[in-house]
């Protein structure tokens, strides 16, 4: 090594590179979702949660800007809860 440089040491661990206004928290939520207009109900799954958004695999293509209505199923302990929303898709 020349006079003057530094050894440089290998670093390990874990980089968050991800630039989001909020964090995400990984969820397994069963979610029942109906078409505005319709009266049929279909089911996804919930994967992935922020305050500025949910993401859901649907089993079917959605348009942008299409609305929903969610049901979201939470289990606390013994009980399971629902919670019942208007949503957007935006991607």
């Amino acid at each position: 090594m020349k006079n003057g440089e530094k050894e440089t040491k290998p670093r390990y661990g874990t980089v968050n590179f991800e630039r989001r206004r909020y964090p995400r928290f990984n969820v397994d939520l069963p979610i029942e979702y109906y078409r505005i207009d319709s009266p049929i109900s279909h089911t996804g799954r919930g994967l992935d949660i922020s305050e500025g958004g949910l993401l859901i695999y649907f089993p079917e293509q959605m348009d942008v800007s299409q609305y929903l209505r969610l049901k979201l199923f939470l289990s606390l302990g013994s009980e399971l809860n629902t919670i019942e929303v208007l949503a957007e898709v935006v991607w």
